[in-house]
């Protein structure tokens, strides 16, 4: 358990301990108010939240797991009902029964398929992701986002299951005004 001074210099989040993540917790929306400057250098610093496991891992995997970090698979063939990988610096060939990628993810919302290329040509991006508003809708009227292609607009809160309540009060919120204002 956590002691009383670690609990004051890290507070308990959603995210993770720490100030910062309860501050983008208990207020969400603060993040979208910055200028892309600010929020380019967050997102780079403290909010880039790159991928980690979570503690509980670290010995169930480490030195009894074999990783191969940051490379590519040039090749993967089956052999005898199991897999053959060639790696991307050429010099590494696996052998094994079971293989799992760690692939990352970079928003592109052009890869979505269910969006018309016409729609697609109309949102305004930067870097992939929409360019949203404070309700997390598009330039498109009525075209909203939510879950992680949000981050360069709304913050790194909303790539989150933390983050899905206060996007959903947004969105929900707009979604009813604009109903109403149609009857």
């Amino acid at each position: 358990d956590r002691t009383f001074i670690r609990r004051l210099k890290a507070p308990k989040a959603g995210i993770a301990p720490g100030w910062f993540n309860w501050g983008l917790e208990y207020f969400p929306y603060t993040f979208q108010r910055l200028p892309r400057s600010a929020k380019n250098r967050l997102l780079r610093g403290r909010a880039s939240y790159g991928p980690a496991g979570a503690h509980w891992l670290y010995d169930r995997i480490i030195g009894k797991v074999s990783l191969h970090e940051l490379q590519r698979v040039q090749e993967i063939k089956e052999v005898d009902g199991g897999a053959t990988l060639t790696l991307s610096n050429n010099d590494v060939v696996l052998k094994a029964d079971h293989v799992f990628l760690g692939t990352g993810y970079r928003a592109d919302i052009k890869k979505l398929p269910m969006l018309h290329p016409s729609l697609l040509s109309e949102i305004q991006t930067y870097a992939g992701a929409p360019v949203l508003n404070n309700r997390f809708e598009t330039n498109i009227t009525g075209l909203y986002f939510v879950g992680f292609s949000t981050v360069l607009s709304c913050g790194p809160l909303f790539r989150f299951v933390v983050g899905t309540d206060a996007a959903a009060r947004r969105v929900g919120g707009a979604v009813a005004r604009q109903a109403a204002s149609v009857k």
